[in-house]
């Protein structure tokens, strides 16, 4: 697809609400999970990978008590929008610069299909993640006609250390 077709239907979803839509079924998603993890009664760990802008890290802020977001790249709405229990890095998923058990949840949302070798990032994701941890990934709908980052929640219960 031409960047300038793509550009116009981006344009088009975001006139329609679709961006707006999406945002509110992950973010309803989210905190649904994150009150189950809270169940444990254990201090809940959240890490959004490929974290963007930081939305759903900043989100995330505001249901754990510690929200990370990794990026390859700094942007610069993470110095205004930084919390106390919330931080950047800057790091390539492939290598997440944590300690191995210590996440409860990760949302790797439009990130995997810009990646080559994204089963090092599943890999890295389990490394992290705590027992009964849980994943949120959001793959493209490669037949979608507006934007190609609207497909369903997939959602992977981690069952193993």
């Amino acid at each position: 697809m031409t960047s300038n077709l793509r550009g116009f239907l981006v344009k088009l979803a975001q006139r329609h609400g679709l961006y707006a839509s999406r945002y509110e079924v992950y973010t309803n998603v989210l905190e649904r999970f994150v009150k189950i993890i809270k169940e444990s009664k254990r201090r809940v760990v959240c890490l959004d990978l490929g974290c963007g802008d930081g939305f759903f890290a900043r989100f995330l802020a505001g249901l754990c008590d510690l929200s990370i977001g990794i990026d390859l790249n700094e942007y610069s709405t993470w110095r205004y929008r930084w919390k106390n229990n919330s931080f950047f890095i800057v790091a390539d998923a492939k290598r997440i610069p944590l300690h191995p058990s210590s996440v409860d949840l990760v949302t790797i949302i439009s990130l995997l299909e810009h990646v080559f070798n994204w089963r090092s990032i599943i890999a890295e994701t389990s490394r992290i993640l705590r027992l009964g941890g849980l994943v949120v990934i959001q793959l493209p709908n490669l037949n979608a006609l507006m934007e190609p980052h609207t497909s369903p929640l997939h959602i992977v219960y981690a069952s193993s250390p």
